[in-house]
């Protein structure tokens, strides 16, 4: 039997891949079986999961329009995504649209900040990979050729693109991912916009960290209490 996950292609090659990359143009199992009959789809006709970039034609997954991130190689998938119902990244109160990594990371990226509204410490962390669903994953679970994340955003044809000298230099690490290496940093630090460099968070502008006083530190923060209180598991009572 194939020990590709539910709804997956077997190439019959050792290969597994997402229904969605079925009759996309392009080849993706290696010997072209996701490209076998194929005929009911009309030439770069895109599946109803898809979305079709405008200049190339090109076919990318329905949850990578409108996330924030340009995927399209015209950036066709984020225009006219401020008034679009089909945010899938976070939709900010004024409608724009961020990556959803970029939530609860300390840092204000809507124009209104209300990504760093109702955060709590029960967030991905900077070392975990967050799937489409929100879903938080071990890093080392991503591009394994097993489906961990529920919708499958874990698994891609560009995991098999790993992190050369080619790539731009990351600031902390670099790992496979569904759309090609990436860089991420380690716990305390953000990825800035220029998708290599990392940045301190500054936990303090989260509300929750700390019961009364924060003291932001490089890669990590320290909480205290006003005079009169004393700390009593990570929250501060009169002494």
């Amino acid at each position: 039997g194939s020990d590709c996950p539910e709804d997956w292609i077997d190439c019959g090659n050792d290969n597994c891949i997402a229904d969605i990359w079925r009759c996309d143009g392009d080849n993706d199992c290696g010997n072209f079986k996701d490209e076998h009959d194929c005929d009911s789809l009309p030439p770069k006709k895109c599946l109803t999961s898809q979305f079709q970039c405008l200049e190339d034609g090109h076919c990318i997954p329905e949850t990578w329009h409108c996330d924030g991130e340009h995927d399209c190689e015209d950036g066709s998938d984020e225009h006219s995504c401020e008034n679009d119902t089909h945010c899938h990244g976070f939709k900010c109160k004024d409608n724009h649209c961020i990556p959803s990594t970029w939530k609860c990371d300390g840092r204000k990226d809507c124009p209104d900040g209300s990504d760093e509204e109702f955060c709590s410490k029960d967030l991905c962390t900077a070392t975990e990979f967050t799937c489409s669903s929100g879903t938080c994953l071990e890093s080392q679970k991503v591009c394994d050729s097993k489906k961990d994340c529920p919708d499958a955003s874990d698994e891609g044809r560009l995991c098999s693109q790993a992190c050369n000298a080619t790539q731009p230099a990351c600031s902390h690490n670099c790992r496979r991912t569904p759309k090609g290496p990436e860089c991420y940093c380690n716990e305390g630090f953000r990825l800035g916009k220029d998708g290599k460099t990392c940045e301190d968070v500054d936990e303090c502008l989260v509300e929750g960290f700390c019961s009364q006083q924060c003291t932001n530190r490089i890669g990590s923060y320290e909480c205290s209490c006003m005079e009169g209180y004393q700390p009593v598991n990570n929250s501060c009572q009169a002494s």
